[in-house]
């Protein structure tokens, strides 16, 4: 069983192993919930993955299915994890309990993630960002912040990269970034020199990968936009696209439209260097950087 660390996609999962563990009970859903004394619609909750039953309820449910004593752990840590605390509820901004941004729901969505397949064409990619060049680009937003607001994006930005980088079983991230991002000027020359040999070095480790669409490629099919393709772990659970825009941001579950983001990676990464040939020319341009600065 995967170990998961976003509660919504955890309620899930636990849905799922509980409805499979009734019907190998043969256990019809009408059966279960009059047993359990549940009604149907709380059973159906559970079973959706909408709500998670108490730790209590899920003993009586296994124990109802008739599961093997040795089975129960997984089953019950996976409602412990259900209920616990998401790690980015510390990022939440005090007033009203508010997120500061929509970052948080990609950040829900990303831990759960087994892969990510992204394009960047103005902006370097969050993973991928420093303090100081995550500092610049939220400054351009219209967002109305608190200083603490923008401090706790800055806080959770880090914090996303360190997770994904540093577990022990991280996430695949394949990106794709347009040189035109890597050519902006944002900041100063060495804010930039800093950034570039980021990328670099965590390109280098093996579960990232990073790609360059050289300017000289022309037009592509990533000037339509900006996207990310979420995979997760569970066959169960469709792929997404997250899409981020000026006054929010959106997820698509559609297959058929996630087949077309799906096919538009595909035809942006065929236009791509290759991995090493894409570290090499971002260590070329942080090169030219540190000699020359802003030409």
């Amino acid at each position: 069983m995967t170990t998961l660390v976003s509660p919504p996609f955890v309620r899930r999962e636990l849905g799922r192993v509980l409805k499979s563990l009734r019907e190998r009970a043969r256990l019809s859903f009408s059966e279960a919930h009059r047993r359990l004394e549940f009604s149907s619609a709380t059973l159906s909750r559970i079973e959706t993955g909408k709500t998670a039953p108490t730790v209590h309820t899920a003993r009586s449910m296994l124990d109802l299915y008739l599961v093997p004593a040795n089975e129960w752990d997984e089953v019950l840590d996976l409602v412990r994890q259900s209920k616990a605390s998401p790690w980015w509820k510390k990022y939440m901004a005090p007033r009203h309990g508010r997120y500061p941004s929509m970052a948080l729901g990609f950040t829900e969505l990303e831990a759960a993630a087994g892969e990510l397949s992204s394009f960047e064409l103005a902006y370097l990619p969050g993973h991928f960002q420093t303090s100081a060049y995550a500092r610049e680009v939220l400054r351009a937003s219209l967002l109305d912040r608190s200083p603490q607001h923008f401090e706790n994006q800055v806080a959770l930005r880090l914090e996303r990269q360190r997770r994904l980088f540093e577990v022990e079983n991280p996430a695949r991230l394949h990106s794709i970034i347009d040189e035109s991002a890597l050519l902006r000027r944002i900041g100063s020359p060495e804010l930039m020199v800093e950034q570039l040999a980021k990328i670099e070095q965590l390109a280098g480790l093996p579960s990232v990968t990073v790609q360059i669409v050289p300017s000289s490629t022309g037009v592509h099919l990533g000037f339509a936009g900006v996207f990310t393709i979420l995979t997760f772990p569970s066959p169960e659970e469709p792929n997404l696209v997250y899409l981020e825009h000026a006054a929010g941001s959106e997820k698509i579950d559609r297959p058929d439209q996630v087949e077309i983001f799906e096919r538009t990676f595909a035809s942006i990464l065929g236009r791509a260097l290759d991995p090493a040939e894409s570290i090499a020319l971002l260590g070329e341009l942080r090169a030219d950087l540190e000699r020359h600065g802003w030409r």
